[in-house]
């Protein structure tokens, strides 16, 4: 897509006038994670995390990006080691205990993500998620 290429091109530009600034490397990942490059998207995130460190966003996408690649303990180390209380990461570290077995975890999680309630779309997720897993424990409990 031209228009991917030419953002990617604006925010290089961004990132040699400002290379001590992580957000066009964020910019960068973001663009090569839409277009499903999630090898490059990878290598801009870690790139942003490297300068700052506690980057929740820089960290967050690069956990979507290792889910994206199934590199699925990879993610769940890092969403681990993400102390933000944002909806997104409390969705996706609970998908990430539910995907582990650690469903009472999960449920906890992702009832966390749904209190915080800033995006309809993971509010959404979060919602058939923690019903799914009430589903399957009632399943299991009869």
């Amino acid at each position: 897509n031209k228009f991917y290429n030419l953002a990617i091109t604006e925010y290089q530009e961004a990132n040699k006038l400002d290379p001590d600034n992580p957000e066009p490397l964020i910019k960068i990942g973001r663009v090569h994670f839409l277009s499903n490059d999630f090898g490059k998207a990878e290598q801009n995130f870690t790139a942003a995390i490297n300068i700052k460190p506690d980057s929740i966003e820089a960290q967050t996408y690069l956990g979507r990006t290792l889910l994206q690649e199934r590199k699925i303990t990879e993610a769940q180390n890092l969403f681990n080691k993400i102390s933000s209380e944002t909806q997104t990461v409390k969705y996706y570290q609970g998908i990430l205990a539910a995907y582990f077995g650690n469903y009472e975890n999960s449920k906890k999680l992702l009832n966390r993500s749904i209190e915080l309630g800033t995006s309809p779309d993971i509010n959404k997720k979060a919602h058939e998620e923690f019903e799914r897993l009430c589903d399957e424990e009632e399943k299991v409990a009869h």
